[in-house]
């Protein structure tokens, strides 16, 4: 898990007054638990004007995948991804049968696969 700062999007923290979490570049407080391997995505998708809300890489607990954005979902989604009936989240259900090495491989493969979309969507949702 990494903190984010997302008034301009540094990975970091440092331990301010009164024991409060502030970025160490812009002074923020602003600051939200993202996991790992989707940090650069949605950076990359806030950047561009495609904030989020809440997001999971999933876990070997919990495998499930999700992305809540505020208001849309860019275009051109990779068609692996399902959209929940709100158009705001998308999603990837791992097999429950599935080996934790199985689970893990295919985890980085996917979000690896959401960062170079990231990288592809401009302002306007295309990619």
């Amino acid at each position: 898990m990494s903190k984010v700062c997302f008034d301009c999007y540094n990975i970091g923290y440092i331990i301010g007054n009164n024991n409060r979490l502030i970025c160490p570049k812009c002074y923020g407080e602003n600051l939200r638990d993202i996991d790992d391997l989707l940090v650069g995505a949605i950076i990359n998708f806030n950047e561009k004007g495609y904030e989020t809300d809440f997001c999971c890489e999933g876990h070997l607990d919990n495998r499930n995948f999700y992305i809540t954005f505020r208001n849309k979902i860019p275009n051109n989604m990779p068609n692996f991804l399902k959209k929940d009936n709100d158009n705001k989240t998308i999603r990837f259900g791992f097999s429950k049968n599935l080996f934790s090495q199985d689970f893990l491989n295919i985890r980085h493969s996917l979000c690896n696969s959401i960062y170079e979309w990231s990288k592809r969507v401009d302002e306007n949702g295309n990619s």
